[in-house]
């Protein structure tokens, strides 16, 4: 195989020589490697740096970051601190205030009780005296229809009583009446004396009948009787 010719050396240089050849490709790569070392050292020494400022950006950020986390935990202390003294003295003013409220309502349920017995105590003696007045009145009401009906059986008695004498009486005076209507001072006198009957004239005043049905002479208001006969 040919190595190719190296392109430094000249053409008038002679022959080829491969220990040359070699030693220069072994020069050239201990070059690269060098560069390649110092490259990498280089960048070995940026890395370290730029972890260097790293880890001191992170150490401060961490304090940072530390000290505001003792701030926020200060400050929830802080806050749940004052948030429990403030949910005490909310717990301490409910608590007063169910405390009067309960004291209060205590206070109206007595009340409450002792105007429902005073109401209660009250209410029984009216509906005892509505009662006693009730019973009153209906003894009363009872006495009154008694009476009123023992009135009304004598009034009953009495129009009875006054009815049968008012009939007798009756029956009496058309007795008298018929009697008296036979008797000798109700003929005309005056036809033996020569006078003559005219018609009657003027008003008079039928009587009706008896209680028999015999009729009543009539009550005249004039007479009929003239002078002598001729």
């Amino acid at each position: 195989m040919l190595q190719a010719p190296s392109p430094d050396r000249p053409h008038d240089a002679g022959p080829l020589n491969p220990f040359e050849t070699a030693f220069a490709l072994i020069r050239a790569l201990k070059d690269d490697i060098q560069n390649l070392k110092s490259e990498v050292d280089e960048f070995k020494g940026k890395a370290e740096q730029r972890f260097q400022k790293v880890e001191g950006d992170l150490d401060s950020t961490t304090i940072a970051l530390t000290k505001r986390c003792e701030q926020l935990e200060a400050a929830d202390q802080d806050d749940k601190l004052s948030t429990n003294m403030r949910f005490e003295r909310m717990n301490t003013h409910v608590e007063d205030i169910r405390k009067v409220k309960q004291a209060r309502l205590d206070n109206l349920d007595a009340q409450m009780k002792a105007e429902m017995n005073v109401r209660f105590e009250q209410n029984q003696a009216l509906d005892q005296k509505l009662r006693n007045e009730a019973s009153n009145l209906r003894k009363d009401l009872e006495k009154l229809s008694n009476d009123v009906g023992s009135f009304k059986n004598k009034v009953a008695d009495d129009s009875a009583a006054d009815r049968t004498r008012h009939d007798e009486l009756r029956h009496d005076s058309e007795k008298l009446a018929a009697l008296l209507s036979d008797s000798s001072l109700t003929r005309d006198p005056f036809n033996q004396l020569g006078y003559r009957n005219v018609a009657i004239s003027g008003q008079h005043t039928p009587l009706g009948t008896t209680a028999h049905g015999s009729s009543l002479p009539p009550l005249m208001s004039t007479s009929g009787r003239t002078g002598p006969l001729q």
